[in-house]
């Protein structure tokens, strides 16, 4: 995968979930309050939980889940930031190989 800023990364990841962006904001489905969130960051450390979030879709909902739950079983013992970066960064190279998103879309 070629270089990418974080917040690149983080759009990609996001319409891969099937979430929106406007720029580099991204915004989370509606909350059952009717409001939506929005961050910029899915590898900011402050932002582990949506970056838990996305695992756990990788796991559950997309279409890679065991191909991304074999890879990451031999990954489990990093750091947090280590983790949330390795983990995001597969998470992202198997929903372009599965033609969830493509690298240009970032832009």
């Amino acid at each position: 995968m070629c270089e990418m800023s974080d917040t690149d990364k983080s759009v990609l990841l996001a319409r891969a979930r099937g979430w929106s962006s406007i720029g580099d904001t991204i915004f989370t489905p509606k909350r059952p309050s009717g409001l939506y969130s929005s961050f910029k960051n899915f590898y900011d450390p402050a932002n582990m939980a949506l970056a838990w979030d996305t695992h756990i879709w990788a796991i559950y909902d997309s279409p890679f889940g065991i191909e991304y739950l074999s890879w990451m079983l031999h990954k489990s013992f990093l750091a947090k930031k280590d983790a949330q970066h390795l983990w995001l960064d597969k998470i992202l190279e198997l929903a372009i190989d599965a033609g969830l998103v493509e690298v240009n879309d970032a832009d």
